[in-house]
């Protein structure tokens, strides 16, 4: 008999929310300190009973329905989905978008769309996948016992169906930027395929995570917008192998 059994621990699994504030899919995050969650699929049985089938009751499958809920420890951390952002979010009544997945070594899940989810533990293996969907918040509760770690829990009903997604083999990219003069802060790249917009660190270094192919890179020394791109500016590209930066 095989002892390689693979089995996950409650660690290995994660739910995140997307936070992103077009509420798009581009910026998911881990519900903050999660000690637990769950997830229930069902589906309802309904009666088909008739002649045909005698003395036995018919049974056959109705529709599908699903809920999640989540323990947490609070925090205000903004590299989480925290307790104050879940509030406001149920007073709105914003529909949330849900991704529960496993964890990998990797801090940003890539998607086929090439969105990244920045701050959390998330999935990011080879032929791997994971659930989505998008449901309505039923309710969030608060616990702070004496000496106790202030918790929440939070419910919520799913509003469509979970769907399955295959996360495509995933690269990290770097690219630095400079000016000839000067690196700081301020200092942005845009990722032409990906239509995404990087700031770079305080050595004018960006990365971002691409599946296999060639991406135009456009380096600003100055804002978001690009404005004020100079001549002089040199974006320089590494990779691991099966990805190829071109400076557009």
């Amino acid at each position: 008999m095989s002892c390689d059994i693979n089995v996950k621990f409650g660690t290995d699994l994660i739910l995140m929310i997307d936070t992103s504030a077009a509420n798009d899919g581009t910026e998911y995050k881990a519900v903050a300190h999660a000690t637990s969650h769950s997830v229930e699929y069902s589906r309802a049985i309904r009666e088909i009973s008739s002649k045909s089938t005698g003395d036995t009751t018919g049974k056959a499958y109705g529709k599908a329905n699903w809920t999640a809920s989540v323990d947490a420890l609070i925090s205000y951390s903004t590299s989480v989905c925290n307790y104050d952002t879940l509030m406001d979010y149920i007073k709105e009544k914003r529909k949330v978008k849900l991704i529960v997945l496993s964890e990998a070594t990797t801090s940003n899940l890539a998607d086929a769309t090439g969105a990244t989810e920045a701050g959390a533990k998330s999935q990011g293996e080879a032929n791997s996948s994971y659930y989505q969907g998008e449901a309505l918040i039923s309710s969030v509760s608060q616990s702070a016992g004496d000496g106790e770690n202030a918790s929440f829990s939070i419910s919520f009903e799913g509003c469509e169906d979970l769907t399955k997604t295959a996360i495509d083999t995933t690269y990290l990219v770097t690219v630095t930027v400079d000016d000839g003069v000067v690196t700081y802060y301020g200092e942005w790249i845009y990722v032409v395929e990906l239509g995404l917009k990087v700031a770079c660190n305080a050595s004018g270094v960006a990365t971002f995570y691409a599946a296999d192919g060639t991406y135009n890179v456009i380096g600003s020394n100055d804002t978001e917008d690009l404005v004020g791109r100079a001549t002089d500016v040199v974006v320089s590209g590494a990779a691991v192998p099966g990805a190829t930066i071109t400076i557009a």
